[in-house]
């Protein structure tokens, strides 16, 4: 019997599919639009969209809601997109939380309210921060960007520096991400903008400049011990064959960042110098775990190493 016996022969819908809606494999019906929508078949994509959210798939009701953004196929529909993210948005998908705020940053479709959409964008961190997924932060540099400049000087939120040079960073390693790995080369002015905010004199109590004397631009720490200097700048693995990572906190931001210590006495609490976008900063380390290859969370040439360690002297 051929697939499609019994049911209509021009129909899109293929007996799997069918068989998806019966048991509620939402998962299955937006994987299958994105294909669609990756071809540029935007309205084949609409219906398996359509499906999906009317399982209760955010992403599907995130993805309609790019498709009247952009006019896939439909007419450019800011308010209907808009109604697809805050329907996303109320369980916490972080894509319809973003273009939200993106929304109302811009007045598309809606009134514009810059503070509402630095609500979206920081509830949209919030979910971030919460999923445990650190190349998360990666996926959305526009958005810690656009809360960085609020936090400075003259924004719209009270923050201190320390907390805007976090996020600054975190949107400079998301732009580099985005046009070294995805080809995104449409980021580059604002990864231009994020260096250059990045750099401004206001931030250096933040970050450590090495001034060619490797032990001594430490030296104002004289409580501390330097016990490691990475000098090899490739990570290795222990005795056991497992790689070790550590995950790193700058200045009581809400954010960790994951990098690979060839140091295996390092412990949880040491004051480490790790790049972040480009510049040598110091944070502290908050968790380590070890790691066999075949399972390390991130891959190994994309994860910087730790390049000193400090600790406290008794």
């Amino acid at each position: 019997m051929e697939e499609k016996k019994n049911m209509n022969e021009g129909s899109l819908l293929t007996k799997r599919d069918l068989m998806a809606i019966e048991i509620g494999d939402s998962d299955y019906l937006t994987n299958i639009g994105a294909e669609y929508y990756s071809k540029g078949e935007y309205d084949k994509a609409r219906i398996y969209y359509e499906l999906a959210a009317s399982l209760g798939s955010s992403t599907a009701i995130s993805n309609l809601g790019y498709v009247y953004m952009y006019g896939r196929e439909v007419p450019v529909d800011y308010t209907v997109a808009l109604a697809f993210y805050s329907i996303g948005a109320k369980s916490g998908n972080i894509d319809c939380l973003y273009k939200l705020g993106n929304l109302y940053q811009n007045g598309n479709g809606v009134e514009k309210d810059v503070t509402k959409a630095l609500t979206y964008y920081q509830t949209a961190v919030d979910f971030i921060n919460r999923s445990g997924i650190e190349g998360l932060k990666l996926e959305y540099p526009s958005v810690f960007f656009t809360l960085a400049k609020e936090m400075m000087p003259g924004g719209l939120i009270e923050s201190d520096l320390s907390e805007a040079f976090s996020y600054l960073a975190t949107a400079c390693a998301g732009y580099d991400y985005s046009i070294n790995e995805l080809n995104a080369t449409y980021y580059r002015k604002a990864f231009e903008d994020a260096k250059a905010l990045l750099a401004d004199p206001m931030f250096d109590e933040y970050r450590i400049e090495d001034d060619g004397e490797d032990d001594d631009y430490f030296d104002e720490y004289e409580d501390m011990e330097l016990l490691y200097v990475e000098e090899d700048n490739k990570p290795h693995k222990n005795s056991k064959g497992e790689y070790l990572y550590v995950k790193v906190n700058f200045f009581d931001s809400p954010i960790d960042y994951s990098y690979i210590s060839n140091y295996y006495e390092i412990e949880i609490g040491d004051t480490v110098i790790v790049d972040a976008a480009g510049n040598e900063v110091n944070g502290e380390v908050v968790d380590k775990k070890y790691y066999k290859e075949s399972e390390v969370p991130y891959p190994l040439d994309k994860t910087k190493l730790v390049n000193r360690v400090y600790r406290e002297v008794a």
